[in-house]
């Protein structure tokens, strides 16, 4: 059974959640998830009007750090259409049984370990709002719509 040739705004989605997911996790998304991304594009965000509209397709031809983006954009724009994006694809994943490490510290460790890792991860955050802020200001008129 061959399926239904994917329109032109389905397969930017397609090409949306293969970058975004290859940034975030390093590996490529499972067909289930790309499936459920472009079918939750299509009913919660096609027709939301945010206050800043997002390029995401210009991110992706630049090869930006699409995360650290997101950071800055979220502190500084608030409603964006890029963080709801990033929250649909968490949203998916979360709920996937093997991802359950990626998103829940179930993992016993020392309290020691938990400090550094805390700092690590706390330090790693503050770099990438600093330079998600670069790449904004950087490419201003190529992100926003």
């Amino acid at each position: 059974m061959q399926s239904e040739p994917l329109d032109c705004s389905q397969e930017e989605y397609k090409s949306e959640v293969v970058f975004l997911y290859n940034n975030y996790f390093k590996k490529n998304p499972p067909t289930e998830i790309i499936n459920l991304y472009t079918e939750a594009h299509t009913h919660m965000l096609q027709n939301n009007d945010f206050n800043k509209k997002i390029n995401v397709k210009k991110i992706i031809t630049l090869n930006l750090d699409i995360e650290a983006i997101e950071y800055a954009l979220r502190l500084f724009k608030g409603d964006n259409s890029l963080s709801s994006k990033h929250k649909i694809l968490s949203y998916l994943m979360e709920v996937r049984s093997e991802n359950y490490d990626l998103f829940h510290h179930s993992k016993s460790s020392s309290l020691i370990q938990f400090f550094f890792e805390f700092i690590f991860h706390g330090m790693r955050s503050v770099w990438k709002l600093f330079f998600g802020i670069i790449l904004c200001m950087r490419y201003k008129w190529f992100l926003i719509l």
